[in-house]
């Protein structure tokens, strides 16, 4: 019988036959071989939607490192142009003048002081991946080196980032994502 990987429990097992798999007891050449591995809770393929946010619409050309910009657009239905423009704004601000757009790239304390600004909030997460996140609601991905946008489960950038291949689960680290505070708890701060 040919080796199959079981997701039980948290950890995945390597099973020999089927009745190492109807005990739970999974044996791999009479040798327990369990794996931890937190991916496997029950591996669920994220939607993809392919979107520039509104870039090519507001007039910008070419590839730019304007993922933060792409994906606060996507996720607040605000026109990429008003998203890029005060986060250019608040860039100046932030850095003194020393950056000055945010064309390629925007700072995480900047991103974070706009995203606050406009009442959502960030949770961190620990030792999570993309796949993840919560499947309902409007949230921005925080992942290394990249935001993004994820609308009830279905994952919207210019490109498909929904795989990793430098972690075992194959989805991408996940450092923590934002969601809009609800109105009751934006009044009592």
């Amino acid at each position: 019988m040919p080796l199959t990987e079981v997701c039980t429990g948290g950890k995945t097992r390597i099973a020999t036959s089927p009745t190492m798999m109807d005990e739970g007891v999974i044996t791999f050449s009479g040798l327990v071989n369990t794996i931890n591995r937190n991916e496997c809770k029950e591996t669920k393929m994220m939607r993809y939607k392919q979107t520039d946010g509104g870039r090519l619409a507001a007039g910008y050309k070419g590839r730019g490192g304007d993922c933060v910009n792409r994906a606060i657009a996507i996720a607040t239905g605000l026109s990429y142009r008003t998203v890029r423009k005060a986060l250019t704004e608040l860039t100046i601000e932030m850095t003194g003048g020393l950056d000055r757009s945010a064309a390629n790239g925007v700072s995480v304390p900047v991103s974070h002081a706009y995203l606050a600004s406009l009442g959502w909030e960030l949770i961190l997460t620990k030792k999570s991946y993309l796949c993840d996140l919560p499947t309902k609601g409007t949230l921005i991905a925080c992942l290394p080196r990249h935001k993004v946008s994820v609308i009830d489960g279905t994952l919207n950038d210019r490109w498909d980032s929904r795989k990793c291949k430098r972690t075992k689960c194959g989805s991408p680290t996940l450092e923590g994502y934002y969601q809009k505070e609800p109105a009751k708890s934006r009044k009592k701060r």
